[in-house]
């Protein structure tokens, strides 16, 4: 009752809740200082994705319908009826999961590094699956993330495109605000933008991060608040 009366009075006061999606890696931790960030403006939700959080034990991903029921029922308890929903790069699939199965929960959307949108791209599924490391930082991140062996077998047995894929004419006219980092290893931020400015509208905008790499606006202050700005 007293986490419904604390949703009750943010929304008195303005203050839209926020259900926050992470991407690969290590779960939550890495984005610790951006979650304080929004929870100071905002009551903030954050769901965890354990099976790519190299995690073991942590089980097969629940399907679509599952997640979204699952969704659903974390934001009845806290009695938020609707939120902005903030998704960075893997976390944008259930971003678009909800866009379909239950647009009635969202309030806006955030898309930080997006691999939804022109996800039958070769270029998301080859740079995160197949490239070979160039960089220091790519060689980290290949041995650390993208070798672990739970992660590994989710995107090899657990991720099918054509359940994940967003267009985005199946935003429903819902605000919507995507963030595209103009030095992405994973996303085709230039055929990404040109689609996304193909259907712009008062609903649908994006902006790119000059500069940025996958992920890199949790490192950069100034892309940090930009991106706290659009939510």
């Amino acid at each position: 009752a007293e986490e419904t009366a604390d949703a009750e009075q943010a929304r008195d006061r303005g203050e839209m809740p926020v259900v926050f999606v992470h991407g690969v890696g290590l779960g939550p931790l890495p984005y610790i200082g951006f979650i304080t960030e929004m929870a100071g403006q905002s009551p903030t939700i954050v769901l965890e994705l354990p099976f790519v959080s190299q995690r073991l034990s942590a089980g097969r991903a629940p399907p679509p319908h599952s997640t979204v029921r699952a969704i659903e029922g974390a934001m009845k308890r806290h009695g938020i009826a609707t939120a902005t929903f903030v998704g960075h790069s893997l976390g944008s699939v259930y971003l678009s999961w909800v866009a379909k199965l239950r647009p009635n929960l969202v309030a806006s959307f955030v898309f930080i590094d997006p691999i939804v949108f022109l996800l039958h791209h070769h270029k998301v599924a080859h740079s995160f699956l197949y490239k070979k490391p160039l960089s220091v930082l790519e060689v980290v991140e290949n041995y650390f993330v993208k070798s672990e062996q739970r992660i590994v077998s989710y995107f090899h047995r657990e991720f099918f495109w054509y359940k994940n894929l967003l267009l985005a004419d199946q935003l429903s006219g819902i605000p919507t605000a995507v963030v595209l980092s103009q030095e992405d290893s994973i996303v085709p931020v230039p055929a990404v933008a040109d689609y996304l400015t193909r259907y712009s509208s008062a609903s649908l905008s994006h902006s790119v991060l000059p500069g940025a790499s996958h992920g890199e606006f949790l490192s950069n202050p100034a892309w940090s608040d930009h991106v706290l700005g659009v939510v």
